[in-house]
């Protein structure tokens, strides 16, 4: 779907779909299939249109309105479509903008007032008997239908601006991801976030975090029985956790922000997309072991094949209006089929594949060998090396964190490397410096010892020697700092108010001096 129309297209190698015909319409605002596959719908300006697959036939036509936002029911009996909520001077009230339209009848099942766009989908039971829309959570509830009398569990919630709602394949269970849009410790740019279990065993389970930060991704396994958590600040932390909500395996640090489970489960793929560079890394889940890692740069989108072997990665407007097009991929690392949407002022805004139930498809072998008959990716790249000059390669680094920390010598140190001619002339400058230092400072004491007639005293004196280079600097960063303190003791002596490191910056004075006076006895 794009602003070329929407089409199509058959396997990897996407090949136009025979029984379709492409709608041209430059207003094609969304789309969606059915779970199984059997219909899908779409927004073509004025109009939303259900098509019949595989024959490709419209069999429905509905007025779309301000529409632009569809799904199914589960059992393809019922299409809701959502829009802005407006009002008008007829209806200051304003009008129904979440309708649903019964598609065995061909009419208009009702009509609601739904005005935010994030939980317009109504949320039906599986047999179609039941159906319900969220509002704003205060308390969740999960009730054991039929019984609505007593809750099975119950999460309250009491500075949660937004809960976002995960159940998984069963319907047994459910992870509440409960995010702030402020933080006011002032901690997170992203406001607070948390993550809790519920069970209709009654489990209410807070989901510890190893890592502080945003939750970036939450992924139910198809399975049911895991979850996988991408959360902390970048390089973000992945987990595996079980339903009791232990940890079963730890993904390490990687720049990533999404979770995607191929339709059997048996392969993960920990991605970072958006903001980030692409990279995609693909594990076994049943050797917990990494298949491969490559990259996919610029990509907005990614989606599993029915058959859990094949992806598309997609690079899509509004996100991104340039180098728009889509790619498809097997999980070893080859580049099967690509189209790059090249034409002035053309742009891609969706894709998706057609949903076929995944047993339909026999289990497969996970093989880290790129199958053939495609281009391999670029492996993500590694992190350059810190430059160093010709004439210090191989030698210790002299860059220091800390003033007192010391230099030590590298590994792959060369000792007796031949010095250059020029490294040599200003090694002979730095000598010659520093000799010419120390005879001035032992000339003057002497002098001063000459000169000056001084009582029998019990202090030891200092030594008339030079200090050795590594006592000098540590002195000189002392009485640095001990300069540092005297300026904070004049600004507290005006009135400053200091603040709390200042203040104990302060109490480190007795120390430091006792400190210079042992380098100078030293």
């Amino acid at each position: 779907r794009g602003s070329a129309g929407l089409t199509l297209q058959s396997g990897y190698k996407c090949q136009d779909f025979p029984h379709f015909q492409r709608d041209e319409s430059t207003q094609c605002k969304c789309l969606t299939f059915t779970t199984d596959g059997s219909l899908l719908a779409w927004i073509s300006e004025s109009h939303i249109k259900v098509a019949k697959l595989p024959e490709g036939e419209v069999i429905h036509q509905f007025p779309a309105g301000y529409s632009n936002s569809l799904t199914f029911s589960p059992k393809n009996t019922f299409l809701a479509a959502w829009g802005p909520y407006r009002i008008s001077d007829k209806a200051p009230q304003g009008t129904h903008n979440l309708v649903i339209w019964n598609l065995k009848t061909g009419q208009k099942a009702s009509g609601y007032i739904h005005k935010r766009h994030t939980d317009w989908k109504p949320l039906w039971s599986v047999d179609e008997q039941i159906c319900t829309r969220v509002g704003a959570p205060a308390v969740v509830k999960m009730y054991n239908y039929p019984n609505f009398d007593n809750p099975a569990c119950q999460k309250s919630f009491y500075k949660a601006d937004n809960v976002s709602m995960l159940w998984n394949k069963s319907g047994k269970s459910l992870l509440l991801h409960a995010s702030t849009e402020t933080d006011k410790t002032g901690s997170s740019y992203y406001g607070e976030q948390s993550l809790y279990f519920l069970s209709d065993e009654g489990d209410s389970i807070h989901v510890t975090l190893a890592k502080p930060g945003p939750i970036y991704s939450v992924e139910w396994s198809p399975n049911g029985r895991e979850f996988c958590v991408v959360y902390g600040s970048m390089p973000a932390r992945a987990t595996l956790y079980n339903l009791k909500c232990d940890p079963i395996h730890d993904f390490g640090s990687s720049y990533r922000n999404s979770i995607y489970f191929n339709p059997q489960g048996t392969i993960l793929c920990l991605a970072g997309f958006g903001n980030l560079k692409g990279e995609m890394e693909f594990w076994n889940r049943k050797e917990l072991k990494l298949i491969t890692k490559f990259q996919a740069s610029d990509s907005t989108y990614f989606e599993w094949s029915p058959d859990g072997q094949y992806f598309v990665t997609a690079t899509t407007a509004p996100r991104l209006r340039q180098g728009n097009g889509y790619k498809t991929w097997h999980y070893s690392g080859p580049c099967l089929h690509e189209v790059k949407i090249t034409k002035p002022k053309e742009e891609l805004w969706e894709v998706r594949w057609r949903p076929v139930s995944s047993d339909q498809f026999p289990p497969f072998e996970i093989s880290r060998k790129p199958i053939e008959g495609g281009t391999l990716a670029a492996k993500p790249q590694a992190k350059p090396a810190v430059y160093r000059p010709p004439g210090a390669r191989g030698a210790p680094s002299k860059i220091k964190l800390h003033d007192d920390q010391e230099f030590t010598a590298s590994p792959d140190a060369k000792e007796d490397k031949p010095m250059s001619k020029s490294a040599l002339k200003n090694k002979k400058k730095r000598d010659a410096k520093t000799r010419t230092k120390q005879d001035a400072s032992g000339g003057n004491q002497g002098s001063n010892n000459r000169n000056v007639t001084k009582p029998p005293s019990t202090t030891v004196k200092p030594s008339s020697t030079a200090l050795q280079p590594e006592n000098e600097k540590k002195l000189k960063n002392l009485q640095r700092k001990l300069r540092q303190i005297e300026t904070l003791k004049e600004q507290q002596n005006e009135g400053k108010k200091l603040e709390a490191n200042q203040l104990e910056k302060l109490k480190l004075e007795p120390e430091l001096r006792r400190e210079i006076e042992m380098l100078k006895l030293s």
